[in-house]
């Protein structure tokens, strides 16, 4: 009777940590999430690592995971923001957007799954921590 009990009283706690480990660990990147920051780089945004936690609260308070247009001082420039899975923040121009673009349209990905054509005034100085909008701009 002792060895049933010991057997039953293992595979609950086996299973009880294999539950924790799902609740605990890491989070797997959306599926969609992958593409969408391969094709990214592929049309030429820059990445940029939240590195300090203000910049990681800044990328927080931006919509998650959706290329968004943010003119600042006449210029156009696309963010894509993801605070929970590579914890960055890509930056591109109106030419990699348009790199971008051309590559959801081939890959026939829909295009409200990854852009949201909201354009936003920016401040510009809570994006001087990623370097000037990512050093695309550089020449401010």
């Amino acid at each position: 009777m002792t060895i049933i009990r010991f057997i039953k009283t293992t595979s609950l706690l086996i299973l009880s940590l294999s539950l924790l480990s799902c609740t605990f660990g890491p989070k797997p990147a959306p599926s969609n999430s992958l593409n969408i920051e391969g094709l990214l780089q592929e049309a030429g945004f820059v990445r940029n690592p939240a590195d300090t936690p203000e910049k990681m609260e800044r990328i927080r308070s931006e919509v998650q995971r959706k290329v968004i247009p943010v003119q600042e001082e006449g210029q156009t420039y696309y963010l894509y923001a993801d605070a929970d899975f590579c914890q960055c923040l890509y930056v591109g121009d109106d030419s990699a957007f348009s790199r971008f673009e051309g590559l959801i349209n081939m890959r026939k990905i829909e295009r409200n799954t990854c852009i949201d054509d909201r354009l936003r005034s920016s401040q510009a100085e809570p994006w001087r921590e990623f370097g000037a909008l990512g050093g695309l701009c550089s020449d401010r």
